[in-house]
């Protein structure tokens, strides 16, 4: 597995990269260059920063790019988006609240699952519902709460000029500076989540133009930041529904910037909907951009307490996996090579849920496994998978505190607890150590603690919002 640095050491650097006034100042027509690219920059720093990229050609091509875009010419081209809207933009029903999805999981076509619950709430309320899908190149169909739906393309980027890429390559130099590390062979990536996410904002702005909403709900947005892009460019509220973990050392929604300079240049969302009143108080505590009208407990639309394994027979052994950094595949095949048989005799299932953004690779990858049952996300959801979970194991995932609220055993690895929230996890050392988890589970020598860290649904939160 990688070595991941902490989220402290994370925000340290970064804190410290921030105090630099000129990174501000790199702006291609209004957009901030800087916020586009936080959240890449941190992922390739920490990626990056012990594994440096060595691929010869990569750095000689980016060294072409630099030296070509930093040369002025053409400095009067200017970027042209092409936009892909599936709806006629001209005979839209206006409404107080518009649905984004940044994400290609859906419950059947057109269905943002965090977002289902919040759209099926206003919709009964009689609350008119336009919804915009990104189409991730799959079937997508308007469904009968939609009054309008919107399709974006997520590929879709606008042509970048000379002198945008020379911004671009400007500010790499500076923040390649201020964390001693040279992100320049990693330019092209760079053209193209800045190409990529202005398409999307100016895709999301023409759709709030004329749905005209007060409300713009989405999650994930540190990830997706065209969306609190439009909605800051469009004059509207954006409101997001938390997705991932939120620790007190993450940077997602923190920085050492003043007031007036974070909006400006890092805006983040009016609102946060958290899944527990636990979320709430870490947010309210260490995430000081938020006051406590502004965080607010939404909780989950689930049944807590339902835990009845249905494989009696079997001890299930749920595995939900992360990518990238996160990646755990070589420890979990080294774990089946050496404790196959010890499974088999001891009736254990071993279940893989694959990351939603790799599903194909990692099925491709387990079903090599026959002790291996390869669990689509996509088809069963996350609230059934814990039915028939004995123990659950996942790198850093919001999954682990949903099983902690359940009660069900829990673990982690010592590599992720800087990433990880720890109280109530389990944290393992290596494939031994995680054969001794099970067996103590298994036998009823290990007693999960239950956090609450999930909330129930509180639909009176959403009303607040159609006052």
């Amino acid at each position: 597995m990688l070595r991941v640095k902490t989220d402290r050491e994370v925000k340290n650097i970064f804190f410290n990269l921030e105090t630099k006034a000129e990174l501000l100042n790199y702006q291609i027509q209004g957009f901030p260059i800087y916020f586009i690219l936080r959240f890449s920059l941190e992922m390739d720093y920490r990626h990056y920063y012990d594994n440096p990229p060595r691929n010869p050609k990569l750095i000689q091509r980016a060294k072409r790019i630099i030296k070509d875009f930093l040369q002025p010419l053409f400095l009067n081209l200017k970027p042209q988006a092409h936009l892909f809207i599936s709806d006629n933009l001209h005979n839209v029903a206006t409404s107080k609240f518009l649905f984004v999805s940044t994400s290609p999981l859906v419950r059947q076509p057109g269905e943002s699952l965090e977002l289902y619950d919040l759209v099926q709430h206003y919709y009964l309320k009689g609350e008119t519902i336009n919804f915009v899908q990104p189409d991730y190149g799959r079937l997508i169909e308007k469904q009968p709460y939609h009054q309008g739906f919107y399709s974006i393309n997520p590929e879709e980027k606008v042509s970048l000029s000379i002198r945008d890429k020379r911004i671009i390559i400007e500010l790499i130099t500076v923040v390649s500076a201020g964390l001693k590390f040279n992100f320049k062979p990693l330019i092209q990536n760079y053209f193209e989540q800045v190409s990529r996410n202005i398409s999307l904002c100016l895709q999301l702005q023409k759709i709030i133009e004329a749905c005209k909403p007060t409300f713009v709900f989405a999650r994930s947005i540190y990830t997706e930041p065209w969306v609190v892009l439009a909605c800051k460019q469009s004059g509207v509220q954006c409101v997001e529904v938390q997705h991932g973990v939120v620790a007190k050392d993450n940077i997602y929604y923190q920085t050492i910037l003043t007031e007036e300079l974070r909006e400006k240049y890092l805006p983040f969302p009016d609102y946060i909907l958290t899944m527990g009143d636990e979320w709430r108080k870490i947010t309210l505590k260490y995430f000081k951009a938020f006051n406590s009208s502004h965080v607010i407990t939404l909780g989950v639309k689930e049944n807590l307490n339902y835990k009845s394994n249905s494989i009696s027979e079997k001890f299930s052994i749920l595995i939900c996996l992360q990518h990238g950094l996160f990646q755990i595949d070589d420890f979990i095949f080294s774990f089946l090579r050496k404790y196959g048989k010890a499974i088999e005799k001891n009736k254990c299932i071993v279940i893989v849920r694959p990351h939603p953004g790799n599903i194909a690779g990692s099925t491709k990858q387990y079903n090599t496994y026959p002790k291996v049952v390869v669990q689509s996300p996509e088809e069963i959801p996350l609230s059934d998978a814990f039915s028939d979970c004995n123990l659950l194991l996942s790198p850093s995932s919001m999954c682990l505190y949903e099983a902690i609220a359940r009660g069900i055993p829990t673990a982690s690895f010592d590599q992720f607890r800087g990433v990880t929230i720890p109280r109530g996890i389990r944290y393992l050392s290596d494939i031994d150590d995680l054969w001794q988890f099970i067996t103590q589970v298994q036998n009823g020598e290990y007693q999960q603690i239950k956090i609450p860290y999930i909330n129930e649904f509180n639909t009176q939160v959403l009303d607040k919002f159609i006052q």
